[in-house]
């Protein structure tokens, strides 16, 4: 079977921070984390503000939000009142699956201060869990959720999480965007495997790009278009039931998709 981008009739283009330009995203990614060894020895690396490894790739952002405020304001870069639409949307998508999803326990991922899990899911499961690599933030998810119905505060970042539990409902809100095409592909199959059972569902909230890609040097992350996202779902073996646009969100930022996942049958 054909995939989504062999089907497109070109591969998405991007760009980065620095204005560096990129055919495909497979360039992009064997330019960040394979360099020539020729380039390892030279200045430009640095010029480019390429990182050189994966390792270095998930460093500088765990680096980055350790240095961030662990507030409201802070996980939303400076957009603290986008929280309630934010959330207000969010609920509603998550609600128009209630009758079919369990609500044991649930999973945030990218989880930050928990700021989701408080607004979103901490009233709609009776267990939730929470999976963050910046130690900072998870700290401070303890204080402001202030609820027992968090059973676990795991310190990790997605590439290298392993389930202890099955999951009526996982949740991934501007936390695929840091992770490689390939370790993206991974976790999610992960995900698929650590479903509680045929109704439990994924669902995924993040920035968009309008044709190609976006890679954010700050932080390392990449912001992918729907094209991009829905390859990459194929690959990890979902099927998209729902897929909506957030509104009420500033013009001068970039475009928000939520989807709902559930396992393709075979």
């Amino acid at each position: 079977m054909m995939s989504t981008l062999a089907k497109a009739k070109a591969q998405p283009k991007g760009e980065d921070t620095y204005g560096n330009q990129y055919q495909s995203i497979d360039e992009m990614w064997k330019r960040e984390l394979k360099p020539d060894p020729k380039e390892l020895a030279s200045e430009e690396l640095k010029i480019e503000g390429r990182v050189g490894d994966q390792e270095s790739w998930y460093k500088k952002q765990v680096e980055y939000w350790n240095n961030q405020e662990a507030s409201v304001e802070g996980v939303l870069g400076g957009y603290g009142k986008v929280h309630p639409v934010d959330s207000d949307t969010s609920c509603s998508f998550l609600d128009g699956f209630k009758a079919k999803i369990g609500h044991d326990r649930a999973l945030d991922c990218g989880a930050g201060i928990g700021r989701v899990t408080k607004s979103v899911l901490i009233d709609r499961f009776e267990k939730v869990d929470l999976v963050e690599p910046s130690q900072v933030q998870l700290d401070k998810a303890r204080e402001y959720i202030g609820s027992d119905k968090v059973e676990n505060y795991y310190c990790k970042g997605l590439q290298e999480f392993q389930f202890d539990y099955k999951y009526d409902c996982i949740w991934l809100q501007w936390v695929l965007c840091y992770l490689t095409d390939d370790d993206l592909v991974q976790f999610l199959i992960k995900c698929g495997e650590n479903l509680t059972d045929e109704n439990s569902m994924v669902f995924v909230k993040e920035n968009v790009h309008e044709h190609g890609f976006y890679v954010d040097k700050d932080d390392n992350s990449v912001v992918r278009s729907d094209l991009l996202f829905q390859d990459i779902f194929e690959r990890a073996g979902f099927t998209v039931v729902k897929h909506i646009y957030q509104q009420g969100f500033p013009k001068e930022l970039f475009r928000i998709s939520l989807y709902a996942l559930k396992k393709a049958k075979q």
